[in-house]
């Protein structure tokens, strides 16, 4: 999957072209979830990419042709598979 990074500085716009791309599990996230979190995503879907990964808050990443928008990550940098969950949505809320 290509991901865009937001610039931190200048125009708020979004590259033409991918930042990074990443190999990722990519999963529709469930409802009991989706209720934690205490938000509203359109089309929520959770990511389980490699720990290493530079996904960040606010990245764009282009899946299958579809855009979603990263609204959460939760890193677990311990354990035998360190990891990174991102929350993503097809709205930038």
């Amino acid at each position: 999957m290509a991901v865009y990074h937001l610039p931190s500085t200048g125009d708020k716009v979004y590259p033409v072209s991918a930042s990074a791309t990443i190999d990722a599990a990519f999963l529709p996230l469930d409802r009991r979830q989706h209720a934690l979190l205490g938000n509203v995503y359109l089309d929520p879907h959770e990511l389980y990419a490699d720990a290493s990964a530079d996904i960040r808050v606010t990245d764009k990443l282009v899946i299958d042709g579809v855009t979603y928008f990263v609204e959460q990550i939760f890193s677990a940098q311990f354990g035998g598979l360190a990891h990174k969950r991102a929350v993503i949505s097809k709205d930038a809320s």
